[in-house]
């Protein structure tokens, strides 16, 4: 709102907020997520601060664009006394304690290889003596998992393939992850019947009266699948496929049953699509988060959470979703793109359950 003093508008801008202003950066750095999922890369963006991933301590300040540019291009830059001091507490921090840095790798992707560690220790130390010593510690750490030794051409004895690391954290939550799945698939009482779930279809192929259809015998049988007794489900599908069709006539089953049935993905452009196209009622992941957290718009018993382009999902995030769903009693039905799907070695969590 314009104010008037001394006869001249000022204009205030508001930005919102703590809660708003966290909300945006966390889907800001959701849809970040998406598009490096969709290009195929597996690192990914943390909208939190370091003190909420557990990190305190590790910030740095910022270079700024033009020292950060020349930096990516190993150009040697002249540092201020307080800015190498402060470099320098952050070498001895890491010296004490090396598991932070595989605490942050962890937190970007789910798996890396040495040369991932060199560049993420390149951030904070420029010291090769303090470089070596801390780097040595983070190999040694009982926090640092091998999953896949380093590959050796017989031929020219070379190393063909980088050995594959993972954290200790990162085990544990993908095997929580992967027991909440199992949980789920055990968990019974969300069963449609036949005869619903037929009459669900039909709706869905004569709601449009001058232009009626018909489901094809896959998305038939997909519709059925989901709409099965146990309490997760998913389906894999290719672009185009119909799985907004197959979605909208299971809203029509579940509503039937007077169940609850909400959507999610990883951005926000995703989950319009979803709702637009399914009739679902959906918001970002990051968005139900961040309300369950606040206590607000909480999953109940008998509920029923669609989520789109699952393939997309970290492992972190859905670890924390598939809890979510278990502890309230809820049903999960991922539905993703196979062509979206991560490589296995990155952690891949829709692949995985």
């Amino acid at each position: 709102t314009p104010d008037r003093p001394n006869g001249k508008i000022v204009y205030k801008l508001w930005a919102g907020d703590k809660e708003t202003i966290k909300a945006w950066k966390i889907a800001w750095a959701e849809t970040a997520n998406r598009h490096l999922a969709l290009a195929g890369h597996e690192i990914r963006l943390d909208g939190r601060s370091y003190a909420e991933q557990g990190l305190d301590g590790i910030a740095q300040k910022h270079l700024g664009p033009e020292k950060a540019a020349l930096a990516r291009k190993g150009v040697a830059m002249y540092f201020a006394p307080a800015d190498l001091a402060r470099r320098q507490e952050m070498a001895d921090r890491l010296l004490a304690e090396p598991e932070l840095l595989l605490k942050q790798l962890g937190n970007e992707r789910s798996t890396f290889d040495e040369r991932d560690i060199a560049r993420a220790l390149h951030r904070y130390v420029d010291d090769p003596v303090d470089f070596a010593n801390i780097r040595a510690r983070l190999m040694a750490s009982d926090d640092l998992v091998l999953l896949k030794p380093q590959q050796i051409d017989a031929e020219t004895g070379k190393a063909k393939q980088p050995a594959v690391f993972t954290t200790r954290e990162m085990l544990r939550l993908e095997y929580a992850m992967a027991q909440s799945a199992e949980v789920l698939s055990r968990r019974k009482g969300f069963g449609v019947s036949n005869a619903r779930a037929a009459a669900a279809v039909r709706s869905i192929e004569t709601a449009d009266t001058e232009k009626p259809f018909r489901l094809d015998p896959e998305q038939v049988d997909a519709v059925r699948h989901v709409t099965r007794d146990n309490a997760i489900a998913a389906v894999v599908g290719l672009a185009g496929a119909g799985k907004s069709t197959l979605l909208a006539a299971a809203r029509v089953a579940w509503e039937g049953e007077g169940r609850r049935v909400i959507g999610a993905a990883l951005a926000g452009k995703a989950a319009e699509g979803l709702e637009d196209s399914s009739g679902i009622r959906s918001r970002t992941l990051a968005s139900w988060e961040l309300a369950w957290e606040s206590g607000r718009d909480l999953l109940q018993r008998g509920d029923v959470l669609v989520i789109d382009e699952a393939g997309m999902v970290s492992s972190q995030q859905m670890a924390r979703v598939l809890k979510a769903v278990e502890d309230a009693g809820a049903k999960a039905v991922l539905v993703g793109d196979a062509m979206q799907l991560q490589p296995i070695e990155a952690g891949a969590a829709f692949r995985a359950i």
